[in-house]
């Protein structure tokens, strides 16, 4: 078996750790002093192992659907997918609980309006969720804020306010109801230790399978690109890192 092509990206960690991302490329993260003979023994050792997880993760991308902004695409809403038809001339977008009515527009014009949408829409629904399960789990919190991060669903801050990406309201009810407890069980935890868990899994207590699925459907799904009929490309050579790029990491020690 050939040695796999790589990059390595050094820093002042301690351990190597050979991650391949979500487009199939392969990085070998490792300390300033490892030696560039150590890591291409390292990758030898386990070229199986990235080949594994190549094919696997080029598979997932090739599954990966993409939501178009235009008339004849689609748009993801609540777990499900829309289609986008043309709306009336003049009019602003649209949702029946069948098709997203969406004016035509220039490709920035059509993702500030639905993003503009989704951020409406994301407050209403987040902050009901959030005051439900707050007054359930006997917690408060200061402020909701829904923005356009990329790399996080959510978060909660130290001050106690939560924040939101708007793109939670491309998932499942259940999987936005995780993610909502997740974050104000920081309001008792600010850390990912045992105890944190304990009280995700009181509220849900099959936390764990609805944590799993968000990973799947992070990687189903490119939440980033918005993408109309003149555009093209590869949204995750124009994005970088999202949330709906993942990678499989094999941590080694020095």
């Amino acid at each position: 078996m050939a040695q796999p092509s790589y990059r390595v990206v050094r820093s002042k960690r301690k351990t190597v750790c050979l991650r391949v991302r979500e487009d199939g490329t392969l990085e070998v993260l490792a300390p300033l002093h490892t030696s560039q003979a150590a890591v291409g023994r390292l990758v030898k050792q386990h070229a199986a192992w990235i080949d594994e997880k190549r094919r696997k993760a080029l598979k997932r991308r090739a599954a990966r659907r993409k939501i178009i902004l235009s008339p004849g695409g689609r748009m993801r809403y609540l777990g499900e997918w829309y289609p986008v038809t043309e709306g009336r001339p003049g009019a602003s977008l649209s949702f029946d609980g069948h098709r997203f009515a969406l004016p035509l527009l220039p490709q920035d014009g059509a993702q500030t309006l639905m993003e503009g949408w989704m951020k409406e829409q994301a407050k209403v629904l987040l902050t009901k969720k959030a005051d439900g399960w707050a007054a359930k789990m006997g917690v408060s919190y200061r402020r909701l804020r829904v923005g356009s991060a990329v790399c996080r669903w959510g978060s909660c801050s130290g001050k106690g306010n939560l924040n939101f990406s708007f793109r939670v309201l491309m998932l499942p009810p259940h999987l936005i109801d995780y993610i909502v407890v997740h974050e104000l069980c920081h309001l008792r935890q600010m850390n990912h230790q045992a105890a944190f868990w304990r009280l995700v899994e009181e509220q849900l207590p099959d936390y764990a399978k609805r944590r799993r699925e968000l990973a799947e459907q992070s990687q189903a799904i490119d939440f980033i690109h918005w993408e109309t009929e003149e555009e093209g490309g590869d949204p995750d050579e124009q994005n970088g890192k999202h949330q709906g790029e993942a990678s499989e990491s094999l941590p080694h020690s020095q």
